[in-house]
């Protein structure tokens, strides 16, 4: 039984980390390239995320898990590989964040119409920044109430439109679209390798890393259902379907 909490708690965090501000570019790729594309893409990809997932988890025990990608290329590519490393974390990182943000505000316009745009990104950016400051025991339950709170989110968008539960299967089976358009956003949305440090250590320290590869698939896997609802909600609350998918579920929501 604790080993079983142990497994949901890390995968969670998995959850937590990886389901985020790359769901809203997920249903306008669908409306490109279909989604029967769509769909084998994200299967296909969620297979290839957790297989990398499980590479730098094990990298990171052989070598310590306090170690970070830009010092294990540093020690093992050399000195010179260090910085582009850094470089590409730092910069993936800070577009993520910067998409978080920007999307914030209108995603919480759905939820409070008349909140203004400018306390929305606030009140954000201090709600997601407040668990950094946690231990990583109680980080990984705040973690595990978020991804509650992001599955029951998506679960409310889900349910709003089940009255068009029809809508998705009316997009295209296959698109006019190239599967081009929709690796780097679909990739995007299933990568969580910040997630892979503390799952690692919370593992290591509690039920052994036997369990591992088990929390990294409960993981990818809920956060690929949860795409998927997300997607069909989206598109069943009858709005235009956006490039950042929140303006229209703005126009589109009752």
């Amino acid at each position: 039984m604790r080993s079983f909490r142990h497994i949901l708690g890390a995968a969670a965090l998995v959850v937590a980390t990886t389901v985020g501000a790359g769901m809203f570019a997920l249903p306008y790729v669908v409306s490109r390239v279909g989604w029967l594309p769509a769909l084998v893409l994200l299967a296909g990809l969620s297979v290839f995320v957790m297989y990398a997932h499980e590479l730098h988890a094990r990298v990171l025990v052989h070598f310590g898990e306090h170690r970070r990608l830009p010092g294990l290329a540093r020690t093992e590519l050399g000195a010179f590989s260090f910085w582009p490393a850094f470089t590409a974390v730092l910069l993936g990182v800070v577009f993520s964040l910067v998409a978080y943000l920007l999307l914030a505000a209108r995603f919480l316009h759905i939820l409070i119409p008349t909140l203004p745009e400018n306390i929305a990104l606030v009140l954000f950016w201090m709600a997601v920044s407040l668990p950094l400051l946690a231990r990583l025991r109680a980080f990984v339950q705040i973690e595990t109430i978020g991804t509650l709170l992001k599955a029951g989110l998506i679960s409310v968008i889900f349910l709003a439109a089940a009255r068009s539960l029809g809508t998705l299967p009316q997009l295209p089976i296959i698109g006019e679209g190239s599967l081009s358009e929709a690796f780097g956003p679909a990739l995007f949305a299933l990568a969580g390798w910040t997630a892979v440090a503390p799952v690692t250590e919370y593992l290591k320290k509690r039920s052994g890393l036997r369990y591992l590869r088990s929390a990294l698939f409960v993981g990818t896997v809920v956060s690929a259902v949860l795409y998927v609802c997300f997607v069909w909600g989206a598109v069943g609350l009858g709005g235009s379907i956006t490039r950042d998918t929140a303006s229209g579920l703005v126009r589109g929501s009752p």
